[in-house]
């Protein structure tokens, strides 16, 4: 089963584990491991490694308290488990990385709920157990004290380590960040185990002060705060009160106990991409109306198979679903003949999902991005239907060309793309410009090495398509970017959509536009000035389609460095045919002088994979 300011200003804040940085660096990256296995862990380590991905943080919810210390201390003396757990370590110290951890306080001893009568994942967590509930006569300690010397003990284990016989490997500290609690204000998650905000907070208080006792730089972080739809179509606040009044009176109880228990304000993304710049103006609104400011950490930020909430059938969806009932039970399906069409169109819109949401984060100044869950279990020991939704076609590899060939082969489209993303970002700086253009238009300028470069996408999320009751697909919108730009043209270069079958990203060749007229739609492109020294080139697979010229007049050329069965179709605005065909060598010219002015969809079908991408005709 498988698993990364307008301008809000970013102020610079000192952390316990940071300081903010002037641009973006390979910490802003993470990816989360939802992974027991350590065996996987080196491997995807090495794959990644191998492909040069330019990624320094890793994220796990790897750590519950029980599994560390199983049974309460005896006369204050702990027995610790730390096997596992220094195996996880080690493969991450070898790989170069530091950790995000997101630490469960679940115990069979310690907490007010006992381990095994909490969910057994990382939401659930419970209170600790209160100085009078604790057997302090045996444990020569409270549990209050215990979890301190916990968090005391690991940090000082992996961060600050002063005594070889523990960890005789550790040559580097491993902890960048530890988060305390999983949407804490879901009452499923921990109002439901007894615990209350005040509860979260004195947690966070032990915490903290164990963190700084123990000499270790890391960051503390309230995790992970979750709003859900709340804020996805940016309503006004009578409206985000009638929709979740209760998750916003119990941030209100957070907010009014003050920050001085925490360094960074975490936050769950897992929904729509527009929400965030929305809930984070909100909240920092809050925070300094009661006279504190914190910097944020988003996490969370799957790619997931619905970018769109569409588990269930019903009326309640703020913007609308992207995928049908039907559309899901065939992604569920690997022996549907319709299958790999419709994993496709996933994929694209996986990958596109993604770069939104990274690019959102970017631009509401956060100090760093988890995406979740990019990797997951592949190699789960767990029956294939508890395999599936989310967690199964979210990540960078594809679980059933991994479990028949090798990673390799089952590298993903998103993983090139985030690939290609983090090596544009990195360097940039962090102050991100939305240029303000079309309502629909997101149109984002990142300056890095004294030249700007644009990402840019088109997308009305209202918009539905009346025979299917869908968000429509295949939206365009042109933008002028001359204001911004002086040269008369510019360069488009695209993020990568479809692998070939070694896992190898296919190649879209870049475009060259016109300033004043640049076609964008829904999937996320780059945008540079024609002769910028800042533009990244893609990785090239060993399918290598070229189309052009593009604007296009009397006719089109389709180019192929390997000759493979492949069908092309010529799709006009309104979803008609209007030329098909097949690649009859390795350059096949198609004649268009019957075809009138306007945008067009060119889709390739190829044995395996398909992809579209918009081509304009002009006449000369």
């Amino acid at each position: 089963m498988k698993k990364i300011l307008i301008i809000i200003c970013l102020i610079p804040v000192m952390l316990t584990g940071q300081i903010t940085r002037d641009t973006f660096d390979s910490q802003f990256f993470g990816f989360d491991f939802w992974s027991s296995n350590p065996a996987f862990w080196s491997e995807i380590y090495t794959q990644m490694q191998a492909d040069s991905f330019p990624f320094d943080l890793v994220g796990s919810d790897a750590i519950n308290w029980h599994k560390i210390e199983p049974n309460p201390p005896q006369n204050g003396v702990h027995q610790y488990n730390w096997e596992a757990l220094d195996v996880y370590m080690y493969y991450t110290q070898e790989a170069g990385k530091v950790l995000e951890l997101g630490i469960r306080p679940a115990s069979n001893w310690g907490t007010v709920v006992k381990a095994e009568d909490i969910d057994n994942w990382a939401l659930g967590m419970s209170p600790l157990l209160p100085d009078e509930q604790s057997d302090t006569l045996h444990w020569g300690t409270t549990a209050k004290q215990a979890w301190y010397e916990f968090i005391y003990n690991l940090v000082e284990r992996y961060n600050n380590d002063n005594d070889e016989s523990d960890a005789p490997w550790l040559n580097s500290a491993l902890i960048n960040t530890i988060i305390i609690g999983n949407e804490p204000e879901a009452p499923s998650h921990f109002f439901s185990y007894g615990g209350s905000m005040h509860a979260l907070h004195e947690m966070l208080k032990i915490t903290k002060r164990a963190i700084e006792d123990a000499g270790g730089d890391v960051i503390l972080a309230r995790g992970k705060s979750k709003s859900g739809r709340l804020f996805d179509d940016s309503p006004d606040m009578t409206t985000i009160m009638q929709r979740g009044g209760y998750y916003l009176d119990s941030l209100m109880t957070d907010f009014e106990l003050g920050g001085d228990d925490y360094d960074v304000f975490a936050i769950n993304y897992n929904d729509h991409y527009t929400q965030l710049p929305v809930f984070v103006d909100w909240l920092k609104k809050e925070m300094n109306k009661r006279g504190f400011e914190k910097p944020f950490i988003v996490g969370d930020a799957r790619t997931t198979l619905c970018p769109r909430d569409n588990f269930y059938n019903g009326d309640d969806h703020i913007l609308p679903p992207v995928y049908s009932r039907e559309f899901m039970q065939i992604m569920e399906n690997p022996n549907d003949p319709r299958y790999e069409n419709t994993k496709d169109i996933h994929q694209k819109d996986e990958t596109m999902q993604s770069i939104k949401k990274i690019v959102m984060a970017a631009y509401t100044g956060q100090q760093h991005i988890s995406l979740q869950p990019v990797f997951s279990n592949l190699v789960s020991p767990e029956p294939m239907e508890n395999r599936k939704y989310m967690w199964y076609y979210s990540g960078f590899f594809d679980p059933y060309i991994y479990e028949e060939y090798d990673l390799a082969a089952a590298r993903e489209p998103v993983y090139w793309a985030m690939k290609l993303l983090a090596n544009q970002l990195i360097g940039s700086d962090r102050e991100v410009e939305r240029i303000s253009l079309g309502e629909n238009d997101y149109v984002f300028r990142f300056n890095k090495n004294s030249d700007s470069f644009f990402i840019a996408w088109h997308e009305d999320n209202t918009a539905i398509d009346n025979a299917t009751g869908l968000r429509k697909r295949n939206q365009n919108s042109i933008i002028n970017l001359q204001q911004y730009i002086a040269e008369s043209n510019v360069r488009i270069s695209h993020f990568t959509e479809i692998t070939n079958e070694n896992g190898l990203p296919v190649k879209i060749p870049d475009t060259d536009m016109n300033t004043q007229n640049i076609s964008i739609n829904e999937f996320p492109v780059l945008i540079f000035p024609k002769n910028s020294s800042s533009i990244s080139k893609s990785e090239m697979g060993d399918m290598n389609i070229k189309i052009f010229p593009n604007p296009f007049s009397d006719y089109i050329i389709l180019e192929m460095e390997y000759r493979l069965k492949t069908t092309f179709k010529l799709i006009d605005f309104t979803g008609k045919t209007v030329k098909s065909g097949i690649f009859d060598s390795d350059r096949t010219k198609v004649f268009t002088g019957d075809l009138q002015e306007g945008i067009y969809f060119i889709e390739i079908k190829t044995r395996r994979r398909n992809y579209t991408r918009y081509i304009v005709k002009i006449s000369l």
